[in-house]
């Protein structure tokens, strides 16, 4: 059930205009572009996520991990691949950095999108403690919100 109400959610994103606010000013200057740029999809997840982070009490670093914790999937890494990804089992194929290789390349994003976001993130001047609770470091607390408000998609 939770695969189809993420997929639902891929197809018609909300993006309420209050939720977009919230989220900029969350986010330091320099970071906010990036969430920006995010694909809708990816951004109403992330905003379901840190909203979920934010009632348990979470502040700070650990919403803006939530917000950004999806950064590196790119646009074109859509429904389809995210599907096949979860579908089809890791032996089927290898890994490939170039787009048009497809399966391949979708698994290689589907693997490693965390460490490419945090680069990304880390050319953008990202602060260390976001950097550090994307890497899975930090007060433990915070980084259990963000996997159960992650998991519930």
């Amino acid at each position: 059930m939770l695969r189809i109400r993420q997929g639902l959610w891929y197809l018609w994103p909300c993006l309420r205009d209050e939720d977009v606010r919230w989220a900029a000013r969350v986010l330091p200057a320099d970071l906010a572009p990036i969430f920006a740029g995010m694909g809708a999809p990816d951004r109403s997840h992330a905003l379901r996520v840190a909203r979920r982070v934010e009632l348990k009490g979470g502040a700070g670093a650990i919403l803006q991990a939530a917000l950004l914790h999806d950064v590196g999937k790119p646009k074109e890494f859509g429904l389809f691949w995210r599907t096949w990804c979860v579908m089809v089992p890791d032996s089927v194929l290898g890994e490939a950095t170039d787009r048009s290789s497809g399966p391949a390349w979708a698994r290689h994003i589907h693997r490693h999108h965390e460490a490419m976001g945090r680069l990304r993130l880390l050319q953008a001047g990202a602060s260390s403690e976001l950097l550090e609770l994307l890497s899975g470091k930090g007060e433990r607390t915070a980084l259990g919100w963000l996997r159960e408000a992650d998991d519930l998609g």
